[in-house]
């Protein structure tokens, strides 16, 4: 999900519900504690440069449990985060504090944010998976290894 269909989303609801990916929705008091501009730039195993921007927002459950976000005080977090880190219409993904910090994607579907568990790949797969080494063989040793007068195999 980018940034302006979040904020769209933000405008048709009247409660932020989050779901986990294991089907457990989080804590109705949870915060964003965190809006963030990330430019990422990185070189793969094959030497290949990528830039990556995202926009991520981190949850924090705290003790204050009379605390719910709005939906209209995230649009104004948002408003704020789009003037003074001049945000663009990233993808956005989602910090939240489970066993580690986790980074997760994020859908809408029915009436909830729902997080999307995120994995690691290589970027370079046709030029750093390992390549098994093919052995030469004269077509005579092939023959004589494989295929034997009489076997009809040939």
């Amino acid at each position: 999900m980018k940034l302006q269909e979040l904020k769209g989303m933000l405008m048709k609801i009247e409660n932020i519900n989050i779901e986990l990916p294991n089907g457990k929705l989080l804590d109705a008091h949870f915060h964003v504690s965190e809006l963030t501009s990330i430019s990422k730039k990185s070189i793969d195993c094959g030497g290949e440069l990528h830039t990556e921007k995202n926009i991520s927002l981190q949850i924090w459950i705290a003790d204050d449990v009379e605390h719910r976000l709005s939906p209209d005080a995230l649009l104004g977090i948002i408003s704020t985060s789009e003037e003074k880190l001049a945000l663009t219409n990233e993808e956005i993904q989602v910090e939240y504090q489970s066993e580690t910090l986790g980074l997760y994607g994020v859908t809408f579907v029915g009436d909830r944010f729902v997080l999307t568990n995120t994995r690691a790949t290589c970027k370079a797969m046709d030029s750093c998976t390992p390549i098994t080494k093919k052995v030469k063989q004269s077509m005579k040793e092939l023959s004589s290894a494989i295929c034997t007068p009489g076997s009809d195999c040939c």
